[in-house]
């Protein structure tokens, strides 16, 4: 598989709405021209979603649009007993008014004040500050994830029309700060925890029906920064796969993964290899978070499955590193959006 990195800015769309250039990046590299984008006008999705890790906690935020409903949320999942908690707002047919960033790395903020509620994402150089207070009292959070100016997953695929496309940035981070008051259960972020988050930054003209599989995790191993990010199933993916792991911010691109599971059973080992032995994962399974969603048009169903990852991977210089129960998830889509 020869894949395609980015290394300097070049323009995403063509005059006719076409990725001009597939591939993958290890920064934003493409610029993101809103007005380019062309195809059905409630096509168009653009999210900017963060997950955060607390023990046994992860904690889910989104701000995003897929042109029919703006979804403004925060989901609160306990992965040992089940319990969910969720704040959720939609508006109905937002379709380009709600302007999301054109660039995950620059500095940008998005607002959503309503009269009983404000979410906010604050981007600077330095951190990404994402708040969001119920104005009954019932959720208050307010996070830092502070940047280090590691390397990221970005990867730019175009699907089989022309006028369809995927621009992807995914990130992770470390020492986050700050809290989390959901009704009764509050949660107090110290800069001494190792508290660990990801970022999916998503921007596109999908098709309306698609299934996907995407992993992703992050935490610490003794004193060394370990993440990763996976998916397939989507999109034409002959010049780059999102399949990354990230070594004290230093991004080891991946090629097609073999994967090993029981389909039947979403609890059972999940393995996830490639041929060259660069990355040898398996998930043990501790949950299945399973949703769906059926509002209009929008039908989703989404598993995804919370697990401890053991394996090994390997460092460009050849080192193995050898990774014990990590937590992290790997989630099988199926989206009619």
């Amino acid at each position: 598989m020869i894949q395609r990195e980015i290394t300097t800015l070049v323009p995403l769309l063509g005059k006719h709405g076409n990725i001009l250039y597939p591939g993958w990046a290890r920064k934003m590299f493409w610029v993101y021209n809103r007005d380019a984008v062309a195809g059905r006008p409630l096509a168009l999705k653009e999210w900017d979603y963060y997950q955060l890790t607390v023990g046994r906690h992860v904690l889910q935020m989104v701000i995003g649009q897929v042109s029919y409903v703006a979804q403004f949320a925060a989901t609160l999942i306990d992965t040992v007993s089940g319990e969910v908690r969720e704040f959720a707002k939609m508006e109905p047919l937002p379709l380009r008014r709600l302007k999301m960033p054109t660039n995950p790395d620059r500095p940008s903020e998005i607002l959503i004040s309503r009269r009983d509620y404000e979410m906010a994402y604050d981007v600077t150089d330095k951190e990404r500050h994402l708040t969001l207070d119920a104005h009954d009292g019932e959720v208050d959070i307010d996070l830092v994830l502070p940047r280090r100016g590691d390397d990221e997953m970005v990867i730019a695929t175009p699907f089989d029309k022309p006028t369809q496309f995927y621009l992807n940035c995914k990130a992770v981070f470390f020492g986050v700060t700050g809290h989390i008051h959901f009704g009764d259960l509050r949660f107090e972020l110290e800069p001494s925890g190792d508290h660990t988050a990801i970022m999916d930054w998503g921007r596109g003209v999908w098709p309306l029906h698609q299934e996907w599989f995407w992993g992703m995790g992050a935490a610490m191993i003794g004193q060394d920064r370990f993440g990763f990010n996976i998916g397939w199933g989507f999109g034409d993916l002959r010049l780059a796969s999102e399949n990354m792991f990230f070594f004290n911010g230093v991004a080891h691109k991946l090629g097609q993964l073999q994967v090993d599971r029981d389909v039947e059973d979403y609890l059972a080992p999940w393995r996830f290899s490639t041929e060259d032995g660069a990355f040898d994962l398996t998930m043990t399974p501790t949950y299945d978070y399973y949703t769906t969603v059926d509002v209009a048009v929008l039908r989703k169903s989404i598993h995804q499955v919370h697990g401890l990852f053991s394996g090994h991977v390997r460092l460009s210089d050849g080192r193995e590193v050898q990774i014990r129960d990590v937590f992290a998830f790997c989630e099988h889509a199926v989206n009619t959006w």
